[in-house]
């Protein structure tokens, strides 16, 4: 059975609406500049389990994302999971750290790491650093169309409308939106939430290709505030496509979990010696002062001051009996 998705059809916009649609769209494009920012600066773990049709992939991913000022890092691991989802032993797959002297990226290698880039950081302005980041937890998420809102900066990005959705809530927006990559025409409407940083709660999209027929989907989502952030906690996508020319329907459920951690990282846990490699050469760190060196001059100090009381008891003392 063929998919029907529910579009909206408009043979033309006004320029009136594509005037208000576009200034819309600003407000959203600045929302979701504001989230990333916020989604740059999450630190925690979180566990992404994937289904189809039911069943549990036999893979799951976990992320690890520590900070501590200037300092990033970045763990993956893939988890065994089990058909009823649950996980079992962690594999490591990537690092990707910086600290105020270098970036780098490590892969396994038998029981340790093996080092895959690596990039000075020394007198570099801060405008022009590398910068990366884990992998987003994006609001705006379309099998299709590209995740937004890089989706939407891109040049062959046709925004249709967008206007308010009164039905769906006061401050609730749809926007009907096309693009065409590679000879694919997409077009996909797309339920926004303008009071949560516009993140899309459910979109419908369709796409066209000469030589095939017409594929189609919708995705649902539901969020929790992670760190003060929507953050999605379960995407459902429904598919209708064409395989070796005969129809195909797959439903995709992802499932996000998340924690936030106690305990902040020092410095050192953000270099190349923490995971058991040599620091590059010529980069030296200052090596904290050892508690016990702190614990010997504590007690020496304790030590001049007993000896101090005692001169002065006993000088007090041979005072009286004078």
């Amino acid at each position: 059975m063929v998919y029907v998705v529910a579009l909206f059809i408009l043979a033309q916009s006004s320029p009136e609406d594509l005037t208000h649609s576009t200034a819309l769209l600003e407000q959203a494009k600045e929302a979701w500049k504001t989230y990333a920012h916020g989604a740059a600066n999450f630190q925690g773990t979180y566990t992404v389990r994937s289904s189809s049709d039911g069943v549990y992939l036999p893979s799951a991913e976990l992320h690890e994302v520590r900070r501590n000022g200037w300092n990033s890092l970045l763990i993956s691991h893939v988890l065994d999971c089990k058909q009823d989802g649950t996980l079992g032993q962690r594999r490591p797959q990537a690092v990707r750290g910086r600290n105020s002297l270098y970036a780098f990226e490590l892969s396994p290698s038998g029981n340790g790491w093996v080092l895959n880039d690596f990039e000075r950081l020394i007198k570099v302005p801060a405008a022009q650093l590398p910068s990366w980041r884990p992998p987003l937890l994006s609001i705006c998420p379309l099998v299709g169309l590209g995740s937004f809102p890089e989706a939407a900066e891109a040049p062959d990005f046709r925004l249709v409308f967008l206007r308010p959705e009164p039905s769906a809530g006061e401050r609730c927006f749809v926007l009907k939106c096309e693009r065409t990559r590679n000879g694919r025409v997409v077009t996909a409407t797309l339920h926004l939430d303008g009071s949560n940083y516009w993140c899309v709660k459910a979109a419908e999209f369709e796409e066209r290709t000469p030589s095939r027929p017409i594929s189609s989907g919708r995705m649902l989502a539901r969020y929790q505030i992670v760190d003060g952030l929507p953050t999605p906690l379960e995407r459902r996508t429904e598919l209708v496509f064409y395989r070796d020319g005969v129809e195909t329907q797959e439903t995709m459920l992802e499932e996000f979990d998340y924690a936030i951690p106690l305990k902040l990282l020092s410095e050192a846990d953000f270099t190349l010696s923490a995971f058991g490699l040599p620091e590059p050469f010529g980069i030296t760190w200052e090596r904290p002062t050892p508690w016990w060196l702190y614990a010997l001059i504590s007690a020496g100090v304790l030590f001049v001051v007993a000896v101090l009381v005692s001169i002065w008891k006993r000088r007090l003392a041979a005072r009286s009996a004078a």
